[in-house]
Parts: structure tokens; C-alpha cells; sequence
């Protein structure tokens, strides 16, 4: 596995949401660029994902909504087109 900043788990949960919808996930912002913190959000971007698609994978992602922690939904899906001149991190299906 490369350089990835993000843990294994973390990693592998984004890996299988690429793969159920057979979309290319990148996540960008703060965790890509190694500046987050423990609760930063998760800052994706999902090229022509549908809103059933997201349905189907978004609870699923780091940074999702847990209820038992009450702890608040921490996932940005981006509308906007990778910026390959910032850091990313693509995670194909």
C-alpha cells in the first residue's frame, strides 16, 4: 500500500464504497494534506456520483455520522473537479 494518510481501516472502508458503486474516490482538503486534526472532517470527491449512489455508500465512509458516540456527521461531498495541483488521495475501485 502507498503512503496513505489515512489508516488501513480507514482506507479500506473508502476502497469498498469505490468498489459498490464503481467509482473513483478522491479525498482531498486537510487529510490529504496531512495538516487534520482528530476530528477534522473528510473532504471527498466522487466524479458523477448520483444521489442514489451516495445513499448507498455514504454511511459507510471515515467521517461518517456515529450514533452510539453522538458524534456529528464530519463528511464534505464536493461538487467541484479534483484540483490536481493540491494534495489528494485517489482510491480507485
Amino acid at each position: 500500500m502507498e503512503d496513505f494518510q489515512i489508516d488501513e481501516g480507514g482506507y479500506l472502508r473508502i476502497k469498498n464504497a469505490a468498489m459498490r458503486i464503481n467509482k473513483t474516490i478522491y479525498l482531498v482538503g486537510r487529510r490529504a494534506a496531512r495538516t487534520h486534526q482528530a476530528y477534522s472532517d473528510f473532504d471527498y470527491i466522487i466524479p458523477t456520483i448520483t444521489s442514489k449512489e451516495w445513499a448507498k455508500i455514504k454511511n459507510s465512509l471515515p467521517g461518517a455520522k456515529i450514533l452510539q458516540d453522538n458524534l456529528p456527521n464530519r463528511i464534505d461531498l464536493l461538487k467541484v473537479s479534483v484540483d490536481f495541483s493540491r494534495p489528494y488521495i485517489i482510491i480507485n475501485p
